[in-house]
């Protein structure tokens, strides 16, 4: 695989000439087989590592047919100054937190570009320590998500963010949920006398009071 990224593999001949007869001056030409070969193999090479790529890094890729043009690109781009690029990541990486980020989507996104930079520079992080690290910034409100998570069999990193897609659903859902519950629990209270009505007619507090008098149809005076 590292030959194709460092050349120690070389592209063979597209084109073998034929023998045979000639086509207007020219000997007739067929495909290497071993172009074919090397091809198929350099695409796969390319697409496994644009599919490790966050949708930012993308762009610096678009365009570049070959693995080694891809990587080249990813080299120039994050390799310089190398320890000082890796110091400022683990900088970055400690102070990602959750609440920093308005969703969660945000969230893993960024951790990921950060781990993307790690990996173009040489420096590619154990998935052990992406899923701590990722786990360590959700702070407080994430406890009990995170003693789950921890419990064997561990996640792997990319099992870890699917899950946080689907907690982070699941915690909006129960959000939207809770706002007729509340409705329903001022309703029954002011049912049951513990709010205050005002309907027609009532009294205000330090109104006037009507008592009961016995003086009407019906009753008998002394």
């Amino acid at each position: 695989m590292l030959g194709f990224l460092d050349g120690s593999i070389p592209v063979p001949s597209r084109i073998l000439p034929s023998a045979g007869d000639t086509v207007d001056g020219n000997p007739p030409q067929a495909i290497n087989p071993r172009f074919s070969k090397w091809r198929k193999s350099d695409k796969l090479l390319r697409g496994w590592i644009i599919g490790t790529l966050s949708e930012e890094t993308l762009g610096l890729v678009v365009g570049l047919d070959t693995s080694a043009e891809v990587w080249t690109a990813l080299q120039d781009t994050y390799a310089g100054s190398t320890q000082k690029h890796e110091f400022a990541l683990e900088q970055k990486l400690r102070r990602h937190h959750r609440d920093r980020f308005s969703t969660m989507q945000e969230y893993i996104r960024e951790f990921k570009e950060v781990c993307d930079e790690f990996a173009a520079i040489g420096k590619p992080l154990p998935d052990k320590e992406k899923v701590f690290t990722l786990l360590t910034g959700l702070g407080k409100d994430y406890e009990a998500f995170v003693t789950t998570m921890l419990k064997p069999p561990r996640p792997t990193f990319y099992e870890l963010m699917s899950h946080l897609k689907s907690h982070e659903i699941i915690r909006s859902m129960n959000t939207d949920s809770a706002l007729p519950s509340s409705h329903n629990q001022v309703f029954f209270a002011q049912r049951n006398g513990r709010g205050s009505f005002r309907g027609r007619g009532g009294s205000r507090g330090g109104g006037r009071h009507h008592s009961f008098t016995s003086r009407g149809r019906g009753f008998s005076h002394s």
